[in-house]
């Protein structure tokens, strides 16, 4: 650590005063209404920081995050210590513009630390990787990626028709569908959905791996060369968005959950961390009024390969100290604190023990009885869960983690001197989001059409290029 940052800590803890730590958060929309509870929250979190030796008083900030990116201008963050990063916007990674731009701190010599090097054994080794930007660390990361993409089949359906776990795979599932759909509709049954659009267009992209900038554009690899292109330039999503296509046309495959809902519905999809938390969320999301009578065995839960690419690659909600901030160390040991304690990671996830939220019956998991933020904050592998369908995460995310991080991970794509043509690009994917992309339109080959055309009105294949370069020189830098 430089020893002026030794000199700030020393001073202040010689003060006797805590000193003000300003956390910066952009979550208000959840929390707006909550004001007294976050106050709550700084005076006991803070608390718990003093008896950790940290002579600190929390000051939590809400700010607007589409304020920021209305300009993008980083002196909107001037007055923070620490940071709670707003999302990504395509074609704009704002993790790795700030950082880039000097704005965030790096981590990478209080992580040679003692406080740092306990830190480091509280999260699987690869996580650090997807931490990132040009081989620094500037963050602390809460991974929100589910990690894996699970079918889940109405197992009543499938033992009337005769249908076994194994019969399901990536190319099955349509026919199977149709033809449930198409018996069931024969026997009476006129309300049978047979896979629900908004879910199943996801599915799409998810066979590429995705960049924060778009997630309309599809990177694979090819020959052992990294490509990027539009998806519908790519053969392979041409017919998966026909196969979903053609099941729109014949009625099989409809916009709506009613049905999914009343559990009159033949296949689903969800991400989960496993195939048992997989069948717990599927329960979850039918009517409440029925989970009487279903339970997690009447799913029959099949992983979807189609979205192998999907691996960690340190998407999530990010925490990081402010470059400016007259208090850096310090302010990275108040993190190190919480992202490397249970109880603080839980409190500032889930809030005050027996105000904000309670511990289940069993122990394993937390019942919040106001809101759930453990999606922004806290160390999710130390901390517990608030749902019973991811008790088991910490455990689970930690093994596919390490035993299967994408070979991107760490990658940020600069678009700077692009960002114009990006916002065209954007533009036009959202003017598809709901025909084109979600296989609901009359005719698949007139949409590719149209949205080639406008994409190279606007330049948009230009990107392209820029893009496999910038993935060709990471694999080289990082050997991946």
């Amino acid at each position: 650590m430089p020893e002026s940052e030794q000199k700030e800590v020393e001073s202040d803890g010689e003060l006797g005063d805590p000193v003000t730590i300003t956390w910066y958060y952009y979550y208000g929309r959840m929390l707006r209404e909550e004001e007294q509870t976050n106050k709550s929250l700084e005076k006991e979190l803070s608390k718990k920081l003093r008896e950790k030796g940290l002579p600190v008083e929390l000051a939590f900030k809400l700010y607007d995050e589409f304020e920021f990116f209305e300009n993008k201008d980083p002196s909107f963050f001037n007055g923070a210590d620490i940071l709670s990063l707003p999302g990504n916007f395509p074609g704009y990674d704002t993790y790795a513009e700030l950082a880039r731009k000097g704005m965030l701190a790096c981590w990478d010599e209080f992580l040679q630390t003692s406080e740092g090097v306990d830190l480091r054994t509280c999260f699987p080794e690869k996580y650090w990787k997807g931490t990132e930007v040009d081989g620094k660390i500037y963050t602390l990361l809460t991974p929100v990626s589910a990690l894996k993409t699970y079918y889940s089949i109405n197992k009543r359906m499938a033992d009337k028709y005769e249908i076994k776990e194994e019969d399901i795979n990536d190319e099955s599932i349509f026919d199977l569908a149709s033809y449930v759909y198409q018996k069931e509709t024969e026997a009476g049954n006129s309300k049978l959905m047979g896979l629900e659009a908004y879910q199943f267009k996801g599915l799409g992209p998810l066979m590429y791996y995705p960049l924060t900038s778009s997630e309309e554009i599809g990177v694979y690899q090819e020959n052992g060369k990294w490509k990027a292109s539009f998806l519908v330039d790519i053969p392979e999503y041409q017919t998966f968005i026909r196969k979903i296509n053609r099941l729109y046309l014949e009625g099989v495959y409809q916009a709506t959950n009613e049905q999914r809902a009343a559990g009159n519905f033949f296949a689903m999809y969800c991400t989960s961390y496993s195939k048992n938390g997989a069948a717990k969320k599927s329960l979850s999301m039918i009517s409440s009024g029925l989970r009487n009578e279903w339970d997690e065995s009447d799913f029959l839960i099949r992983e979807a390969s189609i979205t192998q690419n999907r691996r960690y690659r340190g998407v999530g909600a990010r925490t990081a100290v402010w470059e400016a901030s007259s208090h850096k160390s310090l302010s990275m040991k108040v993190l190190a604190a919480i992202y490397g304690d249970a109880e603080l990671s839980e409190m500032i996830s889930y809030g005050i023990m027996g105000k904000d939220c309670k511990e289940a019956d069993d122990g394993k998991r937390i019942e919040c009885l106001k809101g759930d933020y453990s999606r922004y904050f806290g160390n999710l592998f130390l901390m517990r869960s608030s749902t019973k369908e991811d008790e088991n995460r910490a455990e689970d995310v930690w093994n596919l983690i390490e035993q299967d991080a994408s070979p991107i991970c760490g990658f940020h794509l600069d678009t700077n001197g692009s960002e114009e043509i990006w916002e065209k690009i954007l533009s036009i994917q959202t003017a598809y989001m709901d025909t084109y992309y979600a296989g609901l339109c009359d005719s698949i080959e007139e949409e590719e059409k149209k949205i080639r055309e406008q994409l190279k009105a606007v330049g948009g294949y230009a990107v392209l290029e820029e893009i496999e370069n910038q993935l060709y020189q990471f694999s080289r830098e990082t050997g991946m």
